[in-house]
């Protein structure tokens, strides 16, 4: 999903992703944070392919891109801009790499007549993502009702 420096990747003890041998929980960039999330949830769905294991095709995802360039204020102490903008999180090629990553996974699990669900989750994702991968998108919401769009769940419980 193309980080700047993957070294070091394992799994602590407690069966946690380790990046540049540095656990999980002490990673300071919210972007490697979530690349490594993702990527970690993704090896297992991967390795179900390959392997015989009670674990289900299913994966949902949701606020893919929370970390990665779109981190609202609110956020700001729950990561460290430095460190994300030192990663180079905001490039808007990660975003997509993750997006065109895991509709490759599902399109394996296609090739091998094997079945999973994937949902990804995310509020104003990249108009070029739309416009790239639009074949993909199976709802499309907005809470300020842009373009015409409805009003998604969340947002349609906060009216009622």
């Amino acid at each position: 999903m193309n980080i700047k420096d993957y070294s070091g990747i394992s799994l602590n003890k407690k069966f946690f992703p380790m990046v540049r041998d540095t656990e999980y929980q002490n990673i300071t960039s919210g972007g490697i944070r979530t690349i490594t999330c993702i990527g970690y949830l993704c090896s297992f769905l991967r390795e179900s392919l390959i392997t015989e294991m009670n674990y289900p095709a299913f994966l949902m995802i949701d606020t893919v891109g929370k970390y990665l360039g779109k981190t609202q204020d609110k956020y700001r102490d729950e990561t460290s801009a430095n460190a994300d903008y030192l990663e180079g999180v905001s490039d808007p090629s990660k975003y997509q790499n993750i997006f065109e990553y895991i509709i490759n996974l599902s399109e394996q699990f296609e090739s091998k007549q094997k079945i999973c669900q994937i949902i990804l989750v995310d509020n104003d994702v990249p108009e070029k993502i739309v416009e790239d991968l639009s074949g993909f998108i199976v709802a499309h919401f907005s809470s300020e009702r842009r373009n015409g769009l409805p009003v998604g769940f969340i947002d349609d419980a906060d009216l009622q």
